[in-house]
């Protein structure tokens, strides 16, 4: 009896599966599964394409991310795109990839973290899937080469704009499979406005960048979301890098100080005068003693 092909995956939600940092024997499923579809393309299983010194952490609002453990130059070359740059040019290549996985968590995993650019389902089956996206164009610290665009200190997060990147309604299959995969039934964030064969508002596939972010995001009551998103902005900004001359690090300023004891200025010249006054008079009488 053949076996029934896989047509579409459900339940990533529901399924509540850990998201776990892996490890090299986690990533050896995904890529040892991308080389038996395609042999001829194989990549070196237990390598990975980052060529600077990192660290995967957990943030509370974009999920795993990657962080650097070392400053990065502008422009570096940081990434090798032909270790495990992955892309699918047929959806029958892609259909079995996800069969060759052995469950459901690793392919909600490939559905979270494909996209579709050049007109190809596009993956990275290593750490370099958890580059993040910012929704605020002044923490953007990434290209869409995947190289620094200014001096990155060591303990940034490594943020880029996905929509420099990613395609959108280039694929309609594959936005249905993955919209499918990571839908909420009771959410009301991704409905079409027009109707379906049915008469009745469809599911929406996402159609940019922030819809692509919905799907699969970590849940976050509202007041956390302002938080975490304030708690970042103070963090990238005390990691914007110096401008000053030749990049030395900038000295500490007074300015700050100064500004702050602008109101009790005329207060201390009051003070000072006194005091000043007072010394004179003392050395003068001082003086005068027989």
């Amino acid at each position: 009896m053949e076996n029934k092909k896989l047509e579409v995956i459900e339940g990533c939600v529901a399924s509540n599966y850990p998201r776990t940092i892996y490890d090299n024997d986690e990533w050896a499923v995904f890529q040892n599964a991308y080389n038996e579809i395609f042999p001829e393309d194989a990549g070196i299983v237990g390598t990975y394409s980052f060529l600077f010194d990192y660290e995967v952490q957990d943030h509370p609002i974009r999920g795993r991310t990657i962080v650097t453990k070392e400053d990065l130059a502008p422009n570096a070359e940081i990434w090798w795109e032909e270790a495990w740059h992955c892309s699918f040019g047929e959806k029958q290549k892609f259909m079995s990839f996800l069969e060759l996985l052995p469950s459901l968590a690793y392919q909600c995993e490939i559905l979270l973290w494909a996209y579709v650019s050049k007109g190809k389902v596009s993956v990275e089956l290593d750490p370099a899937s958890f580059f993040n996206h910012a929704d605020d164009e002044k923490m953007i610290n990434m290209n869409s080469s995947s190289r620094p665009n200014r001096f990155i200190r060591a303990g940034e997060e490594l943020l880029m704009n996905y929509s420099t990147f990613i395609e959108y309604d280039a694929l309609p299959w594959f936005d249905k499979l993955r919209s499918d995969a990571w839908k909420e039934t009771d959410s009301k964030s991704l409905l079409l406005p027009s109707k379906n064969e049915n008469g009745k508002n469809a599911i929406d596939v996402y159609h940019s960048t922030k819809g692509y972010n919905l799907l699969g995001a970590p849940k976050q009551s509202q007041s956390q979301q302002k938080t975490s998103t304030k708690d970042t902005l103070l963090l990238q900004k005390k990691q914007e890098p110096s401008t000053s001359f030749l990049g030395l690090e900038e000295m500490p300023t007074i300015q700050p100080l100064l500004i702050s004891l602008f109101p009790f200025t005329p207060l201390l010249c009051t003070i000072g005068s006194i005091i000043f006054v007072a010394v004179l008079s003392r050395r003068f009488f001082v003086r005068k003693k027989p």
